[in-house]
């Protein structure tokens, strides 16, 4: 398999906060917890204060969700291992989604993979686990209930509301019955259509994505973790009194979207007076604090005095679901965690998080950017070649893509122009010196001109574009295979459309070549499958 990298940041070109910060801006440093290296990395975790009794809950959890599937040695090893001072996670996390969702899903878990081998390299004494977290109590179903193969959507429908990791799969086996058609499986590769049709045979959506990541992942030793769990959200009930009688969060986080807005940045994320919902059977909704002291739910009749709220956060903390500014630093709050890999809009609302976690006395982790990648056919590998294209070329405009093509510079008057310009600037001199009420009429002569000259150029243009239509038509073939409905490759397209088309190890493959140290997209060509 061909593979080459890129520099991310000059072909994706992120937001400006996410470069400067991946660029290690002095003026940044303030908002993240030093430079990202792998010395870096094994000192933070020689001064982590991770205690035993968290270690000995996080094992206790994990064992008990772990119980309805098949667990590979490896996964079982790891999650024993924290029970030891010598153990920390890098992590990563993504909503449920169906079918794992686009590329970015997978790409984010093999890098984090690939760090977690890195650092274990690097020091053989402490051990590195990767850990995908799942983020089962969002409520957002739209954004998990669909997948795109062959530029086919599957799209699951469903009226029960509430967090998506309790939702029921009863109505989601009508949704999966042309997989296999759409996937063009053959009898060599039932394997996969098994693993899905087996993960979606479970309870709920959390324990289907548990078993899928785990089947793709396993062997790697990642472990898979669902922080809905009362047993955890009892480690985070001081910051959780903290954010309900304080805003804490809210607070730290203003001062900080203000330090950023006067460097110039944009915040991501902006925070609210409490960042956290009540979670309940088909519910999750926002906790709101009222003018006479007393504490609501939106949306419904539900509403405490201070009195009855902290008794039932002491008696059912899992009944309070941390929204996307609280969930890293509840995160952080039950890992023993080095470092956080995330895609570009991660990492910008991390960095508003900072002064959260000092505020709670809670250890900011390292923050890198996850690895990137497109897929290429041998098909589209030789249309590039044919093309006379190089792969960073295909990330300017379309028009300007296409005028390379069809040789549009080499019919360019933008030098006759240019000269045109400049005779005529001589002629309006020389007109003045006669009649000085002549120059107006130089200037609208030459301007009609110069449009006759631009006319014709476009006429040139086309007539080129006609003659090499063929290779047009390659191109947009090429476009649509990187770009798919206008948007990158891995924001769009399954893996399942790729793993049961290759012959090979695809993720085995992504996790040889990704470095989330490097800040890279790489374009693996792909070799057609064999007969």
């Amino acid at each position: 398999m061909n593979v080459k990298s890129f520099d991310v940041v000059n072909l994706l070109k992120p937001d400006v906060l996410v470069c400067d910060y991946l660029n290690q801006e002095k003026k940044l440093t303030p908002f993240f917890n030093g430079s990202v290296s792998e010395l870096e990395l094994i000192h933070d975790a020689g001064s982590m204060n991770f205690s035993l009794s968290k270690r000995n809950v996080l094992v206790d959890v994990l064992h008990q969700q772990y119980r309805k599937i098949t667990v590979h040695q490896s996964v079982n090893a790891n999650i024993d291992s924290f029970l030891g001072n010598k153990t920390f996670t890098v992590s990563t996390g993504h909503q449920l989604c169906l079918l794992t969702g686009p590329l970015y899903f997978i790409y984010k878990i093999a890098s984090t993979i690939k760090l977690a081998q890195i650092l274990s390299e690097t020091n053989r004494e402490l051990h590195f686990v990767p850990v995908f977290w799942m983020a089962t109590e969002d409520h957002d179903f739209e954004e998990v209930n669909h997948a795109f193969l062959y530029d086919e959507k599957i799209e699951w429908q469903t009226q029960r509301k509430g967090a998506v990791g309790e939702l029921s799969l009863e109505s989601l086996s009508s949704t999966l019955q042309s997989l296999e058609t759409i996937l063009k499986i053959d009898s060599d590769k039932n394997d996969i259509l098994n693993i899905i049709h087996n993960a979606y045979k479970l309870e709920n959506l959390a324990d289907a994505t548990r078993y899928l990541v785990n089947a793709l992942f396993g062997q790697y030793g990642l472990v898979i973790v669902d922080a809905n769990h009362r047993s955890l959200k009892a480690e985070f009930i001081d910051i959780l009194k903290s954010e309900l009688l304080l805003c804490t969060s809210f607070n730290a986080v203003t001062e900080t979207n203000e330090k950023l807005s006067q460097l110039g940045y944009k915040p991501t994320v902006n925070p609210r007076a409490i960042n956290l919902f009540y979670l309940n059977e088909g519910m999750r909704e926002r906790i709101v604090k009222s003018e006479d002291d007393s504490w609501s739910v939106l949306n419904t009749d539900i509403r405490w005095n201070q009195t009855e709220l902290i008794a039932l956060l002491q008696d059912h903390p899992e009944k309070f679901s941390p929204n996307v500014l609280l969930r890293p630093l509840y995160q952080e709050c039950i890992l023993p965690n080095l470092a956080y890999i995330g895609g570009p809009g991660e990492l910008a609302y991390w960095l508003q998080l900072k002064s959260t976690f000092d505020a709670h006395n809670v250890k900011f982790p390292k923050l890198l950017l996850r690895d990137s990648a497109i897929l290429l056919s041998e098909k589209a590998s030789s249309l590039l070649m044919k093309l006379n294209l190089s792969f960073d070329e295909l990330f300017e405009d379309e028009h300007t893509i296409q005028k390379r093509i069809v040789g549009g510079d080499d019919v360019s008057l933008a030098e006759e122009k240019s000269n045109l310009e400049l005779l005529m600037s001589v002629v309006a001199e020389k007109v003045k010196t006669v009649d000085s009420t002549l120059e107006t009429s130089v200037g609208a002569d030459a301007r009609k001109i110069i449009g006759m000259l631009e006319h014709l150029e476009k006429k040139m243009i086309r007539a080129l574009k006609t003659k090499e239509e063929v290779k047009l038509k390659q191109l947009e073939k090429l476009l649509i295979e990187i770009f798919p409905e206008g948007v990158l490759q891995e924001r769009h397209d399954n893996l399942f459309q790729y793993s049961t088309q290759f012959d090979g190890d695809l993720i085995g493959e992504l996790i040889s070549q990704f470095n989330p140290l490097k800040n890279e997209l790489h374009v693996f060509e792909l070799p057609v499958r064999k007969s």
